[in-house]
């Protein structure tokens, strides 16, 4: 069926008119942008460029739109341009807000020439999608969107993206990986004893300064039970050994002499704690050297120093909750890729509009309608924080019970009272929804350091309040599928094992987090290999692709310029800049810099690295800004190493008074991550002839590493580095196993801005 462009003309005159708005990036989500045989419409085009009521003073022609399955009218128009060079069609893109512009030529296959093609000239042809499976279509070959503001389930076909796993073998490796994360825990604190005095251990790794022997008993199971008592020189008064020195029972603790004892270190469980006194169980078969059991005996004179060797509390947890997921068919299958996703279809959801762009609408619309799973990618200063508390109050105000968790107690925080201090709300925040009266909420645990949170939150009650806020950890103390929904923020910042216990907390659970930035475990600076493990963020996308995963878009931190290489690098040019900060500069300096220095860079004691050639750059580069008064505590200084940290720290001490140089942020790259400051300055530290990166250049976390490094500036951007060794392969390496590939366009790109810019 068509409709006459001559009709379709005169009817429009008399109609409301609007530009026709898209939100491609939505439409991408969900495969219906791209029409993989398009639809000839050149036709339509060139008709309506005849019509006398269809074209405007300025050499364009508005084309109108029809509903999607019949040739009636909406009011909305494409603007149509025949004399440009190419021809090209504009429409107005919501996310972004503006007009984009495609080629004639390129038109054919996408979505906005589908809402033409019923007109005369035009010719219906079945729409598909990108992927190789066909959504499901309407009763004309309409696609139907996935649902997005939903509930009453509508389950999505089989995931297509991955082939599915073996049950047994993921929890299997699940398991694997506590046990090889308990092996590290007790390999680096043997290593760092090794390294250490016991004294020395004990301030810097924690647990008992001075500790004496206290004589040797059977316990009731007939176990020797060595007895050790914290004397009252050392600490006066009752005390709780656990709470003082962070001891528990069942840790595995390291016993270092603090005389000349031989036989020393020995290795410990904790069997029992009783006032000031412990009751261990000894490991006499880890010790090369025979350790004598008099040593304990408990009128010797012998002084000891106790350091955690390892806190099996965590582990165990998360080993509870990978068998709490092995015994759910339906969980275990959302693992292995065997259960269908599904959402919901018929409850709308009020998110707040004013306060979200459609990116962020459409995620939180995801989030709130997943009956299983949604994961929300949000890129540096896409408002990730922002979406994630409109799923939140959503939520709430649907009288569901929410957790509310992330990897570390200062992410928890983030979200629950932002920067909120007991004077003042940061509207984005819980804090400020739980002043409003909207919700209620509680914080699990006590390793909060922030006032707010101790005064008024930790003592709610986590029972009864409707979002309850935790770390990872801190979820074990609720049963299983307790909560309607749980929200991980920094999720792909957390190891898959980790995250079973608020999967298994949850019936629904939303994964907040930037796979394209470091993942949760990776490689170290010494390292000569890439160590990487996967989020379940990450294991999610692999399983079951874009259908579980929402991208935000439009970022609001950086200058267009600092953000313009990170788009097109890793996030495949699709990132978009706010109104507020795409222009935004700081003073007369220009948003970005680059300063290629041939320094030597040199080992620390600690086999760490430094460049003084590059510590000099530095200092240059923070004259200048402290010369144009800019903040300086709106200043960051990272480096991928920490010898050149180290180094960084003292020489802005000695160049600038203490109290100005502590106003400086000052850290590597990896601790930097979820961080922001006005003006950022990177050292990358490597330069020598061999033209070796190290762990700068793995092919896979290198570039991760580097996202990181370019995306924490809100307005300057100083790129010190050696390029000649930065972009270079090492002799005898394949492209495809370095990075130095993309340190070769970031320094295209840095220089093509110089020369612009100068």
């Amino acid at each position: 069926m068509s409709k006459p462009l001559a009709d379709v003309a005169s009817a429009f005159s008399t109609r409301e008119q609007r530009p026709a708005g898209f939100d491609r990036q939505l439409r991408q989500r969900f495969n219906l942008w791209s029409l993989e045989t398009g639809v000839e419409v050149t036709g339509v085009l060139q008709a309506a460029s005849q019509q006398s009521g269809l074209t405007t003073d300025d050499g364009g022609v508005r084309i109108p739109l029809h509903e999607e399955q019949a040739p009636e009218m909406t009011g909305e128009y494409l603007e149509y341009y025949p004399a440009a060079e190419p021809p090209a069609v504009r429409y107005y893109e919501f996310s972004s807000e503006t007009w984009e512009t495609v080629p004639v030529e390129q038109f054919n296959a996408i979505y906005p020439a589908y809402r033409i093609r019923l007109w005369a000239g035009g010719e219906a042809t079945e729409r598909q999608s990108e992927t190789t499976t066909e959504p499901s279509t309407g009763n004309a070959g309409s696609p139907t969107p996935a649902p997005t503001t939903a509930k009453a389930a509508q389950t999505s076909t089989p995931p297509v993206t991955a082939e599915t796993l073996d049950a047994d073998e993921v929890i299997q490796e699940l398991n694997r990986f506590v046990e090889r994360e308990r092996e590290a825990e007790r390999d680096d604190a043997r290593q760092r004893f090794g390294r250490l005095t016991p004294r020395e251990y004990q301030r810097t790794a924690g647990g008992i300064p001075e500790i004496h022997p206290a004589g040797i008993d059977i316990d009731e199971y007939g176990q020797q039970l060595v007895k050790l008592r914290v004397p009252e020189d050392v600490i006066e008064g009752p005390i709780d050994i656990t709470e003082e020195f962070g001891i528990y029972p069942d840790s595995e603790i390291l016993i270092g002499a603090l005389g000349s004892t031989s036989g020393f270190p020995v290795e410990a469980k904790v069997i029992e704690i009783e006032g000031r006194q412990l009751g261990v169980g000894i490991y006499w078969n880890r010790n090369e050297e025979s350790t004598p059991e008099s040593a304990f005996d408990v009128d010797s004179d012998n002084r000891y120093c106790v350091g955690e060797l390892h806190n099996p509390v965590p582990y165990d947890r998360i080993t509870e909750a990978i068998d709490v997921i092995a015994a759910d068919p339906h969980k275990q299958g959302l693992l292995t890729g065997e259960t269908p996703l599904s959402f919901a279809t018929e409850e709308q959801w009020d998110i707040e509009r004013a306060r979200v762009n459609d990116d962020q609408r459409a995620a939180a619309e995801g989030a709130l309608t997943a009956e299983d799973v949604f994961c929300i990618h949000g890129p540096p200063g896409t408002g990730k924080t922002r979406t994630l508390l409109e799923i939140i109050k959503s939520a709430s105000a649907a009288r569901q019970r929410v957790l509310v968790c992330a990897h570390s107690n200062q992410a928890v925080d983030n979200l629950l009272v932002g920067s909120s201090t007991t004077d003042s709300i940061d509207e984005n925040s819980l804090h400020a929804a739980v002043e409003d009266g909207k919700l209620s909420a509680a914080r699990v645990g006590s390793n909060s350091d922030n006032p707010l949170v101790e005064e008024q939150y930790e003592s709610a009650d986590r029972y009864q309040s409707d979002v309850v806020c935790s770390t990872m950890s801190g979820a074990h103390l609720f049963g299983e599928n307790r909560f309607d929904l749980a929200v991980v923020d920094e999720a792909t910042q957390a190891s898959t094992a980790a995250t079973m216990l608020p999967f298994s907390r949850a019936e629904t659970i939303v994964l907040a987090g930037d796979h394209k930035q470091l993942p949760p475990y990776h490689s170290g600076e010494q390292s000569t290999t890439e160590e990487l493990e996967i989020s379940l963020f990450e294991h999610f996308l692999g399983v079951y692709g874009d259908e579980v995963v929402a991208p935000l878009r439009t970022q609001y931190r950086m200058h267009e310029d600092i953000a313009e290489f990170p788009s097109r690098e890793f996030y495949d040019g699709q990132l978009s800049h706010g109104i507020a900060n795409r222009y935004r500069t700081l003073g007369a300096f220009s948003p970005l810099a680059v300063v290629d220095v041939t320094g030597t860079e040199q080992e620390t004691p600690g086999a760490s690295i430094y460049n003084d050639a590059e510590i000099d750059a530095v200092l240059q580069e923070l004259g200048r800004l402290r010369t144009a008064d800019v903040p300086l505590d709106t200043v960051g200084v990272i480096s991928p190493y920490s010898g050149q940290v180290s180094k960084l720290r003292a020489a802005i001490r000695k160049e600038f008074d203490t109290e100005v140089a502590e106003r400086v942020a000052v850290d590597t790259i990896d601790s930097f991550q979820g961080s922001e400051r006005d003006a950022i300055i990177i050292s990358f530290v490597r330069s020598n002839d061999r033209n070796a990166g190290g762990f700068l250049k793995f092919p896979v976390e290198g570039p991760r590493r580097l996202n990181v490094a370019l995306t924490r500036a809100k307005q300057r951007l100083v790129v010190i580095g050696d390029f000649e060794t930065l972009t270079t392969p090492e002799a005898g390496t394949e492209p495809e196993a370095t990075a130095a590939p993309v340190y070769q366009r970031l320094y295209s790109y840095l220089q093509e801005q110089s020369m612009r810019d100068s």
